[in-house]
């Protein structure tokens, strides 16, 4: 028996398990078509015509006449955090973010205290961060003049998610 929700419900909490998103206008390629789309441990794996889900023990949430289409990538955020929360932090960056229906931010390094300028304020912001974000968080690192040379090296020596930004 499926377990249908309805958007809005409590029910339909942010991380839930869902295995199907039944909607009148989901975005797919250059069109706008009814749909039930299928996700298998949190990923899409197939999109049906509307209706064609057939679910046994699972959970569909119908969005009805609400848009369904892929998130966006918001790639100039100024993150506050570390230093300045008073203004935004990772959870107020990123829940807006997810409202808005971002799905991914990329910090960018000027405006936290300390700025993402070396490794190891890198560091810093990782752990500012962790356990606050709701959506998918990557950061550029500042590339001054007094670390050009070592922020560069640093990013091509390891598996890292510093993403040089170049201000001179």
């Amino acid at each position: 028996m499926s377990k249908e929700t309805k958007a809005g419900s409590i029910h339909a909490m942010l991380g839930s398990k869902l295995s199907g998103i039944r909607s009148k206008r989901v975005v797919i390629g250059n069109s706008i078509s009814a749909a039930d789309i299928i996700i298998n441990d949190g990923k899409i794996t197939n999109i049906l015509p509307w209706g064609k889900l057939q679910s046994s023990g699972s959970q569909l949430l119908d969005v009805g006449e609400l848009v369904v289409m892929a998130g966006i990538i918001d790639p100039h955020v100024h993150v506050n955090e570390p230093g300045r929360t008073a203004w935004e932090g990772f959870r107020t960056a990123t829940l807006s973010a997810a409202a808005g229906g971002i799905t991914t931010i990329v910090d960018m390094p000027l405006n936290s205290l300390p700025p993402t300028t070396t490794v190891s304020n890198f560091h810093s912001k990782l752990q500012a961060a962790r356990g606050q974000c709701y959506v998918d968080v990557a950061f550029w690192g500042g590339v001054i003049p007094d670390n050009q040379v070592r922020v560069i090296f640093c990013c091509k020596q390891r598996d890292s998610l510093l993403l040089p930004q170049r201000y001179l």
